[in-house]
């Protein structure tokens, strides 16, 4: 798609035709993370965006997979815009895993307990 712009630089003149193809591809991934940048800010890596956040790589797959993070994909790799990326950190969220509620065991366990200790 861009073999004209890519015959402009001099040191394309100097590859074999193969590798020119590979220049060209690499152009068109540039021009598309540049149309990207400019329609919805700077972007970074998903891995990265895990340390700004303080979270695991993992658990950041997993907002990704639960849309509570939205990404630009760009051939396989995820990207976190900074508007995303802002929006999440303001959010307000615990630590922790969340409070289980009592199960029956619980319940007769600490009625045993209250049983025992009242007398």
């Amino acid at each position: 798609m861009h073999v004209a712009v890519a015959n402009e630089f001099a040191f394309v003149a100097l590859i074999p035709k193969r590798e020119k193809g590979r220049v060209s591809r690499a152009l068109d991934l540039v021009e598309e993370l540049t149309r990207i940048t400019e329609e919805q800010g700077p972007m970074i890596p998903s891995p990265l965006a895990a340390k700004v956040l303080n979270i695991s790589r993992q658990r950041m797959h997993q907002l990704i997979q639960d849309k509570r993070i939205p990404v630009v994909e760009v051939q396989g790799h995820h990207f976190v815009t900074k508007t995303a990326l802002i929006g999440f950190a303001n959010t307000e969220r615990k630590d922790g895993r969340p409070i289980s509620p009592p199960t029956r065991f619980t319940e007769q366990v600490k009625l045993a307990w209250d049983y025992a200790h009242s007398k």
